[in-house]
């Protein structure tokens, strides 16, 4: 069975015109996911310095988590200079992944706060329960060190040149670590 070349007019326009709106809809959601990761990760010193109290205001999980976001900051930036990320690459990846966990951890709060209202508390009661609860609160710290290690590249982007080509990654031996002995 032939199927015709000519397209008709209309159903151009109409592909033509759901083919805008897609892209249009991917970018505005990109857009939306990067400008509410940066939102969030701007949002981690006010939420450890949340009573203005310096730093006796910090506790001992607090210390932690900021010490591992130190150390999975400096992975990312490692894995990113591995695998050759341009620097818009490091940045917005980060802020995609912050902001898809953002939405999740919304969601969460979402529903701890009708899980109060089904509890019998009254809505002040459930918004101030879901506020300060500290199981909340680790799942948002394990979220944004989860995030940060999920945010990492781990493999190489190769353009196909026709064949089918497997990447192949030579470690390089460091200054100070095992030389070939011949």
């Amino acid at each position: 069975m032939q199927h015709s070349t000519d397209v008709p007019l209309g159903v151009r326009i109409d592909s033509s015109i759901a083919h805008f709106s897609r892209t249009t809809l991917y970018w505005l959601s990109m857009v939306l996911l990067f400008i509410a990761g940066l939102a969030s990760f701007a949002m981690i010193p006010l939420a450890v310095f949340e009573y203005g109290e310096g730093l006796h205001d910090v506790s001992t999980h607090e210390w932690f988590f900021l010490a591992l976001i130190v150390l999975l900051l400096w992975r990312y930036w490692i894995h990113c200079s591995h695998f050759n990320a341009t620097f818009w690459t490091r940045i917005s990846r980060i802020f995609l992944f912050m902001g898809g966990f953002l939405f999740i951890e919304i969601a969460f709060y979402i529903a701890s706060v009708i899980g109060g209202l089904h509890a019998g508390l009254s809505y002040d009661q459930a918004l101030s329960n879901a506020d300060t609860n500290f199981w909340g609160e680790i799942f948002s710290w394990v979220g944004v060190c989860l995030v940060l290690y999920l945010a990492s590249p781990s493999e190489v982007k190769q353009d196909r040149t026709g064949e089918d080509q497997i990447p192949v990654i030579h470690a390089e031996a460091s200054a100070t670590g095992s030389q070939n002995k011949e």
